[in-house]
């Protein structure tokens, strides 16, 4: 608990680390992993957010979420991506398979919750 709260104390607030283990010295954050989840934030409403400006999408006419999720759901499955990809991404194949994507509405934001299969690389870094 004391290495969290220095680390904690040191980042940016809005990144906290809430629990850590240690791993072999051969594990590798974005190649080891088992899962990943992806989240979008997008902030619905006529004026630009206040807060969290820099974290979250913001579009200001009316968002039917209802039809986001129900369209959302054609993407499960294994479906190619190539539209999504970045300019480099080293992936050699566009196609992923998608597990989970969830779209729901909290007051003015907007979540896209997207859990592709542990062996998606497809959203690379640039």
């Amino acid at each position: 608990m004391a290495w969290q709260m220095g680390v904690n104390a040191n980042l940016p607030k809005d990144i906290a680390v809430r629990w850590a283990v240690e791993v072999d010295e051969e594990f590798h954050a974005r190649f080891s992993a088992t899962a990943r989840r992806y989240r979008y934030v997008i902030f619905n409403h006529a004026l630009r957010p206040a807060i969290l400006g820099k974290g979250v999408s913001h579009y200001h006419g009316e968002l039917d979420v209802e039809k986001m999720h129900e369209a959302a759901q054609f993407l499960l499955g294994e479906n190619d991506f190539t539209s999504f990809r970045a300019a480099y991404c080293q992936s050699l194949s566009p196609f992923r398979n998608m597990m989970h994507i969830n779209v729901t509405r909290h007051n003015h934001y907007v979540v896209v919750d997207i859990k592709p299969m542990p062996s998606c690389t497809i959203w690379c870094e640039t």
